[in-house]
């Protein structure tokens, strides 16, 4: 149950015993008791040294606090993907990508084709296009910036017409 809590459990090989017979092996599924500290059903997927596979690796984001955007106080960073797929072979895959965000500025955005990538592995979804090198992570102004009061175009209380709402006109 504690290793289920790592995000590397996700994207490790595992070594799974049975019958005496260890396979390698990938977990593919894990369906968690909706209250207690219970695993109910684990899928894995069979390895193969040889043959390529496909799965989903967790991003994990550093020196965001240290960056220019980081420290600004009216600078959001929004972090867009939390894991990315990947394409390797079994002995080449990772257990997190890591994305460095210390140049992070204002206005930045760091886009799919720019995360760096360990020997043998592969972003499947950036053979498909430039349409699908979608961002990772955004810099942008959180709060909203105040105009000038001249061009500002709230009336002040003097300026306001009088009515006769509710009065009976003779």
């Amino acid at each position: 149950w504690l290793a289920s809590q790592n995000d590397w459990f996700y994207s490790s090989i595992l070594d799974l015993s049975l019958n005496g017979d260890v396979q390698r092996v990938l977990l593919r599924d894990m369906q968690r008791h909706p209250f207690k500290q219970q695993i109910m059903h684990l899928d894995f997927q069979r390895v193969t040294a040889g043959q390529a596979l496909r799965t989903a690796v967790p991003l994990h984001f550093i020196n965001q606090d240290t960056s220019p955007a980081g420290k600004a106080a009216d600078v959001v960073v929004t972090h867009e993907l939390n894991e990315v797929v990947v394409e390797c072979l079994p002995k080449d895959l990772p257990e997190f990508l890591e994305i460095d965000l210390a140049n992070l500025a204002l206005g930045d955005v760091i886009h799919l084709s720019e995360v760096k990538l360990p020997a043998g592995v592969e972003i499947p979804e950036l053979k498909l296009g430039k349409e699908h090198d979608v961002a990772v992570v955004v810099a942008k102004h959180g709060r909203v910036e105040i105009a000038d009061e001249e061009e500002s175009t709230d009336t002040e209380a003097g300026d306001v017409p009088a009515t006769n709402v509710g009065k009976d006109e003779e």
